[in-house]
C-alpha cells in the first residue's frame, strides 16, 4: 500500500462517503490484487516489523542512550537533595539558621512543581508532540540547575527547584510514552528498564558526588551545577531521535511517519514501513473516547467522538485535504470535547483508576522517599559521624533492589511481589523501632537497609504500572491522575517529614510507617489483582462488579 493510496483513504473518510477502516481495507484489497507489485500485502509476520527481531545499532544505541540520559535527568534532580544537605549551611543562603522546616520547603516544593508539570503534559503533548514537549523540559531543566547552583538566597533557590519540578513532571510523564513509541518492538522493554536504572542509580551517583567534592565548603553548589549534564547529554541525544511516528500519524502527516519509521528501522523493506503505517493508522482508528471499552473496536461511523484526528472519522468536516497541512487543527487522542467529560467514563474504568491511585498515595505515605531526602540528616541526628557513609549505602541498597525487581517481577507476579515485600517492610520497620529505642544503632541501619530493599523491590516501582489496568483510551487521563497523586503525597510527607519526627520522634515515627505498611498489605490483599497474561478485556472483567482480585487464579490456575 502506497502512501498515496493510504492519504487518498484519509480523503474519501472525510468526504463521510465510507469508514476509514472500509477505505484501508479496500486499498489493502487493492493492492493486494495489482499485479505490478512484487509482493502481495500481508499482515504476516515477516511483513511486521514489530515482530522481527532488531539487532543493536548505531540507532538504538542512542535510543538506549537518551533512555538513561532521561533516567538520570529524572532521578538526579529529585534525588540530589539529600546530598545537598550534606554541605549545605544556614550562611550560604544568608539565613542564620537552616532549620528543618527550610530543609522540608526546599525538599517538598520539587514535588509540587512535578504535579504542575505533569498536569501541563496531559495538555500539551497531544498538541506539539512528544519530542518538543521533551527538549523543552530539558532546556528548562538546564536553566533552573544554574538558578540553583548560583543561588545566594532561599527565595532563589526555592525558585530553582520550582522551576525544576515542573520540568521534571513534564519529563516524567513525556519519557515513557515517547520511548515506548520509537522503540523497536523486540528492544522496547531493555530499553524503558535501562530508564529505570538510570533512575534509580541516579542518587547513588549524587552521593559519589558529594564525597568528591566533599572538602570544599560550598560542595552542593556543583551538585546543584552538574544537573546540567545530564540535560545536555539527553539534548544531544534528542538531537538524533525523531518525532513519534504515532504522533505524526495521529496528525495526518503520513509522509513524515514514513520517514521516522524509515530512520527507526533502516533495515526494513518498503513494504513492511507501509505494513507498519497501516497498523498505526488502524490503532488509532480503534481508539474511541465515547465508551470505555477494553478492546476498543474499528471506528464507527457516526459516533460522538473520536479519539483520533477528526479527519480519520466520518464526519463531513472541512478539513484540508492535502496530507501535508492536514495537521493545522490539533486534536489528541482524547480530544478536547473528551476530556470536558472525563466523568462519564464507566465504573469499572472508576474502579480500576481509583485503586491505582490508593496504591499509589500508600506507596508516598509509607515515608520511604522522604527519607530518602532526609537520610543524612536523620543518620547525623542519630550520632552518626559520617553520615554520608551509610545514606551511600542505602542508596546503593535501593538501586539494586530496584535492578532486581525488573528481571523478577513478571516472573512472580505484582501481587504477589507487593504481598511479600510489603509484609517484610512492616517488619523491617518495627526493627527499626526497637533499634532507635535501644539506641542500637546497628540495627537501626540494618533495619532500614531492609526496608529499602523490600520496597525498592515492589513498592517503588509497580504502582507506576498501574496504568495497565486502564482501556487503552483512558491511559492518558489516568496515567496524569496516578502520577498527580503521586506528587501531591510525596510533597505533603516531605513538608512534614521532620517536623513530625522532632515533634513524636524517630521511634513512633518508624511505628507509625509500619501501621501504614500493614494498610498497604490489607489493601493490595483484598483490592490488587494479578493480571498477568491478561487481556484488555480480561481485565475489564475484573473490574465488571467490584475487584475480582482471584480472577486469575480462579480461571488459570
Amino acid at each position: 500500500m502506497s502512501l498515496d493510496t493510504i492519504r487518498n483513504a484519509f480523503e474519501r473518510n472525510i468526504a463521510g462517503t465510507t469508514t476509514l477502516d472500509e477505505e484501508l481495507e479496500r486499498a489493502g484489497n487493492s493492492y493486494v490484487h495489482d499485479s505490478s507489485h512484487c509482493s502481495v500485502f500481508t499482515d504476516t509476520t515477516s511483513d511486521d516489523i514489530d515482530h522481527v527481531a532488531t539487532s543493536v545499532s548505531c540507532r538504538t544505541g542512542v535510543a538506549y542512550g537518551a533512555a538513561i540520559a532521561s533516567g538520570l535527568v529524572i532521578g538526579y534532580q529529585i534525588g540530589v537533595i539529600a546530598a545537598v544537605f550534606i554541605s549545605l549551611k544556614a550562611e550560604h543562603l544568608g539565613l542564620q539558621v537552616l532549620s528543618d522546616f527550610t530543609r522540608e520547603v526546599v525538599t517538598s516544593v520539587t514535588c509540587i512543581g512535578c504535579v504542575v508539570g505533569s498536569v501541563c503534559w496531559y495538555f500539551l503533548t497531544d498538541r506539539y508532540g512528544r519530542k518538543p514537549i521533551l527538549l523543552s523540559s530539558g532546556f528548562v531543566i538546564v536553566f533552573s540547575s544554574v538558578i540553583m547552583a548560583l543561588s545566594n538566597s532561599l527565595e532563589v533557590l526555592v525558585c530553582g527547584r520550582l522551576i525544576s519540578g515542573v520540568a521534571v513532571g513534564v519529563a516524567a510523564q513525556c519519557t515513557p510514552a515517547y520511548w515506548g513509541e520509537i522503540s523497536p518492538a523486540s528492544l522496547r522493554g531493555s530499553i524503558m528498564a535501562s530508564q529505570t536504572v538510570a533512575l534509580a542509580g541516579a542518587q547513588v551517583i549524587a552521593y559519589l558526588i558529594s564525597v568528591y567534592f566533599m572538602s570544599k565548603d560550598v560542595a552542593w553548589r556543583y551538585l546543584f551545577g552538574i544537573g546540567v549534564v545530564p540535560a545536555m547529554i539527553l539534548l544531544l541525544f534528542l538531537a538524533f531521535i525523531p518525532e513519534s511516528p504515532k504522533w505524526l500519524v495521529m496528525k495526518a502527516r503520513i509522509n513524515d511517519a514514513e520517514v521516522t519509521i524509515r530512520k527507526l528501522y533502516p533495515h526494513a523493506s518498503t513494504h513492511q514501513v507501509q505494513v507498519k503505517v497501516k497498523k498505526l493508522v488502524h490503532g488509532l482508528a480503534k481508539l474511541r473516547s465515547s465508551e470505555d471499552e477494553t478492546e476498543p473496536l474499528i471506528e464507527r461511523r457516526g459516533s460522538r467522538r473520536s479519539c483520533i484526528p477528526k479527519q480519520y472519522s466520518g464526519a463531513s468536516v472541512n478539513y484540508p485535504t492535502d496530507a501535508n497541512t492536514m495537521n493545522t487543527r490539533p486534536f489528541s487522542e482524547e480530544s478536547s470535547h473528551g476530556r470536558k467529560r472525563q466523568h462519564d467514563m464507566e465504573a469499572r474504568t472508576k474502579r480500576a483508576l481509583t485503586m491505582a491511585c490508593i496504591l499509589m498515595f500508600l506507596q508516598q505515605i509509607l515515608g520511604i522517599n522522604a527519607f530518602m531526602c532526609y537520610s543524612p540528616v536523620i543518620f547525623a541526628k542519630m550520632g552518626a559521624k559520617s553520615p554520608w557513609i551509610p545514606s551511600l549505602f542505602v542508596a546503593i541498597t535501593k538501586f539494586t533492589f530496584a535492578c532486581i525487581s525488573i528481571k523478577y517481577t513478571d516472573k512472580v507476579g505484582k501481587r504477589m511481589m507487593l504481598l511479600c515485600t510489603t509484609a517484610i517492610t512492616t517488619i523491617s520497620l518495627v526493627m527499626c523501632h526497637i533499634g532507635i529505642e535501644n539506641g542500637t544503632f546497628g540495627l537501626i541501619v540494618t533495619a532500614m537497609l531492609i526496608c529499602i530493599a523490600s520496597y525498592a523491590s515492589a513498592m517503588e516501582t509497580i504502582p507506576w504500572s498501574s496504568v495497565e489496568f486502564l482501556p487503552l483510551n483512558r491511559r492518558s487521563f489516568g496515567s496524569v491522575c496516578i502520577s498527580c497523586t503521586n506528587w501531591l503525597t510525596n510533597s505533603i510527607v516531605c513538608i512534614s517529614f521532620l517536623t513530625v519526627t522532632n515533634y513524636i520522634g524517630c521511634a513512633k515515627s518508624a511505628l507509625i510507617f509500619a501501621f501504614f505498611s500493614i494498610l498497604n498489605w490489607i489493601f493490595v490483599y483484598n483490592r490488587y489483582p494479578e493480571i498477568k497474561g491478561l487481556t484488555l478485556e480480561e481485565i475489564g472483567t475484573i473490574f465488571e462488579d467490584g475487584i475480582d482480585v482471584n480472577y486469575i487464579y480462579r480461571n488459570y490456575h
